[in-house]
């Protein structure tokens, strides 16, 4: 970090650099340095992410400082949202509309991760030395407790991947997985007995993963006539594949089964990119397929 008296001539002679290296470990003082330079990083959120048939992603839409390394995240996240969005449109599956969602659900996440990493960037960059004995006095307390430890390391206080409002039919459980929220990519048991993810037996498109007992809402078909519509019918972990004709897997670790009975749903379906479009209720009349299709004919005359 270059305070304001410096310039870039100022730090980066190799004497200087060497110095550095050598109040820090001596015995780095003499190790090959491969590139030296100063540079400028950018906290910074585009205006707007859509005109006409121009759409940005990654860092033409966003740009993040290097302190918390998510901006290839964000750029990988915008491309997921976006891609079987635009496939949707150009198949005539969909309406343009689809595609304002795509700046909507994306935004807010991506601008909260640049915001952390600013936040990260003053805590590691201190411009006192009291206050470079406190930050790494902080971090070694920190690392003497495994869970604080971890909670820094693993970044577990960033940011979730979670939509306020977009192309999806609110609902689901206060404090488990919510429309808007990816679904858990657990490992299930197919039908012939190997564990393999369950993006593996969801395809590209659409997905309607469900209870094998309760079987598939006569509703549905017609509904989701958009994209592909894969059908994964689950039974829980204490009965097998092979005794339950028409069931797709077993949810061998439980974990499906767990987030529909906390979102009280019998179902749930996922968009192409795993986000929760919809969950879906034991009792169709108030399963929030109204909701549901009323969503989707809003992008599909859009």
């Amino acid at each position: 970090m270059l305070f304001e008296h410096e310039t870039p001539e100022d730090v980066l002679g190799e004497t200087q650099i060497r110095a550095w290296m050598r109040a820090r470990v001596a015995t780095d003082a003499d190790l090959p340095i491969v590139r030296k330079v100063v540079y400028t990083f950018h906290a910074r959120m585009a205006a707007r992410w859509k005109k006409g048939r121009v759409l940005l992603a990654g860092d033409c839409a966003h740009l993040t400082p290097p302190f918390a390394g998510q901006g290839m995240n964000s750029g990988l996240r915008d491309a997921f949202n976006l891609a079987w969005k635009l496939a949707a449109v150009a198949k005539g599956e969909m309406g343009a509309r689809l595609l304002d969602t795509y700046e909507e659900e994306r935004r807010p996440h991506a601008w909260s991760l640049i915001v952390m990493a600013l936040r990260i960037g003053r805590f590691m960059q201190p411009k006192l030395k009291l206050a470079a004995m406190l930050m790494q006095a902080a971090l070694r307390v920190a690392g003497l407790y495994p869970p604080a430890r971890d909670y820094v390391l693993q970044l577990k206080f960033k940011p979730k991947a979670r939509f306020g409002s977009g192309f999806f039919v609110a609902g689901g459980a206060d404090d488990g997985v919510r429309a808007g929220q990816l679904f858990p990519q657990p490992l299930v048991e197919a039908a012939d007995g190997k564990h393999v993810l369950l993006d593996e037996l969801l395809g590209n498109g659409f997905a309607y993963v469900g209870l094998h007992a309760d079987g598939v809402p006569k509703e549905l078909s017609t509904l989701m006539s958009v994209g592909i519509l894969r059908t994964v019918l689950l039974v829980p972990l204490e009965k097998a594949v092979s005794e339950n004709a028409g069931a797709t897997a077993r949810d061998s670790e439980g974990v499906i089964v767990k987030v529909l009975e906390e979102a009280e749903a019998g179902a749930v379906i996922l968009r192409p990119d795993r986000y929760v479009l919809a969950f879906i209720g034991r009792d169709e009349i108030t399963a929030g397929l109204p909701r549901l299709r009323k969503l989707l004919q809003a992008v599909k005359d859009g």
